[in-house]
């Protein structure tokens, strides 16, 4: 195999372009909710329960898969992931019943879920003394494929149905098989003899004083939970900017509208929308890991949150803004992503630094293991919903982020800060791996 086609940069960026597909794979079945409740007479706690199945199963799978990666030093799961997220979206087009299409939404979540912790770990281990950076590349991609995954597939299946009709065009939805084996095939050959960490770093963690391991702990412990509680929001989100463009679309629709016909224009809505979320935390993702630095870590887990939070509150607010309304919408849920996502990065690269012989483990715990408890966000939108209305619902989720950024006020400025003046973990640095090759 020639050797130049295994540089570090190319693998970790074959990596990174993958996060890519396989965050798309995520989005297609929620940016087509509306059309598939019309079509599978759908009630609104069934809606809940398929996005809240996304968080529960994606973020259980992944500590296991960290560990077991960490364990044996593998890196399968990546490739394999996308083999299953792909399978899992393809089924949708043959689901006939709630129970099936949770099926599919199982298998859809369980591989994108084991896919994220492995190429976190590779991609941290190949940029060194970059990881930031290179960690919000690869987070930006993701939130890419998100984007394009909730852009574009209400738009294809909406073009498609005038020319071949709805059932004709869900079935499309197969063919995502195909780059699914493309990629897992790219995956493989950028993990080809690629260290998943460095095995001196176990040593290393050892070696400092049992005070300072402890401290270090702990703040991975805050670290998760402001995960928690920010991911919680991200899925409540999900659930409310669903209910919001459902409601929209009624409001708007004209007399003798079918209810197929409805949940396809609330669909095209909702895709808009919700691709705003991953908008704003890539965008966020870029400037904050191309620019913050450790120091200023804690104040930006801080602030960004409460800026969220408000943002997040006044969506509601816009329903009386005619053509405004739809932009300005999309532009509050850019913000509100930016609070809730844009630090997703910066946690995980803090956790990898601060336990460098566990650096998948990390990720996934920051990931997959804040991830799966993310269930409740939808769960309780909807409850909150039910009881009191749309409004406070949005404003309940509102105040979850903002206590996400006082959870983040507890972190050690000073743990932060020396962390990132010690080799971080699986760091040896680009031109250093691109020498034993």
């Amino acid at each position: 195999m020639n050797p130049s086609l295994l540089t570090p940069g190319r693998r970790a960026g074959a990596i990174i372009v993958s996060h890519s597909a396989n965050d798309a794979f995520g989005f297609i079945l929620v940016s087509i909710l509306p059309l598939l409740a019309a079509r599978l007479q759908l009630e609104t706690r069934e809606l809940a329960l398929l996005i809240a199945l996304g968080p529960l199963v994606s973020g259980v799978v992944q500590p296991i898969a960290a560990w077991i990666g960490d364990r044996f030093d593998t890196r399968a799961f990546a490739w394999v992931g996308l083999l299953l997220g792909s399978l899992g979206i393809a089924g949708i087009p043959y689901a006939s019943s709630f129970g099936e299409l949770i099926t599919y939404q199982f298998i859809t979540s369980a591989g994108v879920g084991v896919f994220h912790p492995p190429a976190a770990a590779l991609v941290g281990t190949l940029a060194g003394s970059r990881r930031a950076l290179w960690l919000a590349l690869f987070f930006i991609a993701g939130m890419a494929g998100s984007a394009g995954g909730s852009l574009v597939t209400p738009e294809i299946i909406g073009r498609l149905s005038e020319q071949i009709g709805v059932d004709a065009s869900i079935r499309m939805l197969t063919w995502t098989v195909v780059p699914g084996v493309v990629f897992g095939a790219v995956v493989l050959f950028a993990c080809s003899r690629t260290p998943h960490r460095d095995h001196l770093a176990s040593d290393r963690h050892r070696s400092l004083p049992a005070e300072e391991q402890s401290r270090r702990y702990r703040a991975v412990g805050l670290l998760y939970l402001g995960n928690v509680l920010r991911f919680t929001t991200n899925q409540a989100l999900v659930f409310l900017v669903v209910a919001w463009s459902g409601a929209l679309a009624t409001q708007r629709a004209a007399p003798g509208t079918t209810e197929e016909q409805l949940g396809l224009t609330a669909s095209i809505l909702n895709g808009q929308l919700q691709a705003g979320m991953p908008i704003g935390m890539g965008v966020t993702a870029l400037l904050i890991g191309a620019r913050l630095r450790p120091e200023h870590e804690r104040a930006a887990m801080v602030l960004l949150p409460l800026v969220g939070a408000v943002s997040i509150a006044v969506i509601p607010l816009v329903e009386g803004l005619g053509e405004a309304t739809v932009p300005v919408a999309a532009g509050l849920v850019v913000i509100s992503a930016a609070g809730f996502g844009g630090l997703f990065a910066v946690s995980m690269g803090i956790a990898q630094r601060l336990l460098p012989h566990r650096t998948a483990l990390a990720s996934g715990m920051m990931l997959g293991g804040a991830w799966c408890l993310a269930f409740v966000g939808p769960l309780g939108a909807e409850a909150v919903l039910e009881w009191t209305g749309l409004r406070t619902a949005f404003v309940a989720t509102a105040v979850l982020l903002a206590a996400s950024g006082a959870v983040s006020a507890m972190l050690p400025r000073d743990l932060l800060i020396a962390s990132a003046d010690r080799p971080s973990g699986p760091a040896q640095d680009v031109e250093s791996l691109r020498g034993q090759e």
